[in-house]
């Protein structure tokens, strides 16, 4: 998963993280201690932090969306699934159950995960890949 951006990002990150491991600092020297106690904490970030993050995930980013009645959380939905799958309308309340909106990649990715349970699933071929939109309508008309 990931757009092209995404996945030169990543190539780029994990070159870098492969060059470090090639520096060597052999001149024992208090410059050569700082620098290597630097180098040690930038790999350090790199696989705890950078790399981790952009690594492609085996589910779907899970983007859920609540608010007030009316408040335009289809629309937001919408945008962000880049599709129609969200009703809008100008009668209130137009949201009565969870909707989630994805690609059918997505969608097959997160069979057996329990927002499947949650939420009436609508295929959205335009939406991103690696996204899955969820609204939720107002905590007030849910049932309890």
């Amino acid at each position: 998963m990931g757009t092209p951006n995404e996945r030169t990002a990543r190539a780029a990150v994990e070159t870098l993280r492969a060059d470090l491991t090639r520096v060597a600092f052999i001149l024992p020297s208090p410059a050569s201690s700082t620098a290597s106690e630097r180098l040690r904490r930038l790999t350090e970030r790199l696989d705890d932090s950078i790399l981790p993050r952009l690594r492609p995930t085996l589910i779907p980013q899970i983007v859920a969306l609540f608010g007030a009645t009316g408040c335009g959380k289809s629309v937001i939905a919408n945008t962000l699934s880049r599709s129609h799958a969200m009703d809008v309308g100008v009668l209130r309340p137009t949201t009565t159950r969870p909707v989630m909106a994805a690609r059918q990649e997505e969608i097959d990715a997160l069979a057996g995960h329990p927002v499947r349970a949650l939420a009436a699933v609508e295929c959205a071929p335009d939406c991103p890949e690696g996204r899955a939109v969820i609204e939720v309508p107002d905590v007030e008309l849910s049932p309890p």
